[in-house]
């Protein structure tokens, strides 16, 4: 049996791995930047606490972690969201001290940037749409329908769908172009996937279909 915190601990990937952990009899603990969050009310934790806002005051959200963790002799963290990215630039401060479920800094930030991403996947032979950055976007070689795409964001925010010109010029006055790719359009159906890999190899994937969209248009 482990002692194993998890953080985000709102959401559906938190309170899933708190069951499942829980389920394989581990010692769970919870941890969120809100009170009211499902992880602390769930019979399966055994002590949950509130963080300070990590997007807020970093520093303060890593030094509230590490005090719980000696506080409470957490043997493991499991990050279920988008603090993973923080715990992971500053995963020497844990050394020695927890083991933590996170990927290098550096790896991250190569898939969390949609543009070197896209790269990637083309360099290992996996097909990508026509993808360049918008800066060295030129119209002239393009047509229409193509994609405005932000390089680093989640849940399809920020994405634009550009038909015609006067959609273009307007949404290029609306955006920092530095931060947006232009990516071709391509009819598709929508498939989600997530997994989990351990040096290198893949332990467990789950790829679904959603039923109903929001907007409706994907």
């Amino acid at each position: 049996m482990a002692k194993i915190l998890v953080t985000t601990a709102r959401n559906m990937y938190g309170l899933n791995t708190i069951r499942i952990l829980s389920a394989e009899k581990h010692e769970i603990y919870a941890a969120d930047s809100i009170k009211l969050n499902g992880g602390a009310f769930s019979k399966y934790v055994k002590k949950s606490f509130v963080y300070p806002e990590v997007s807020k005051n970093a520093n303060l959200f890593i030094e509230s972690i590490l005090d719980f963790v000696e506080q409470e002799n957490i043997e493991y963290i499991i990050p279920s969201f988008e603090e993973a990215y923080v715990l992971s630039f500053y995963k020497e401060r844990f050394k020695n001290k927890v083991k933590m479920l996170v990927e290098d800094y550096e790896k991250l930030m190569v898939l969390h940037d949609k543009y070197t991403m896209t790269q990637l996947s083309k360099h290992i032979g996996i097909d990508v749409p026509r993808t360049v950055l918008l800066k060295d976007f030129k119209q002239a070689e393009w047509k229409f329908p193509f994609v405005l795409k932000p390089r680093k964001n989640r849940g399809a925010m920020g994405i634009k769908k550009i038909d015609n010109e006067v959609q273009l010029e307007k949404a290029l006055r609306e955006i920092n172009g530095e931060n947006y790719m232009v990516q071709e359009y391509i009819e598709h159906r929508q498939f989600c996937t997530t997994g989990i890999a351990y040096n290198g190899k893949l332990m467990g994937n789950v790829i679904y279909k959603n039923l109903r969209e929001f907007p409706e248009s994907g």
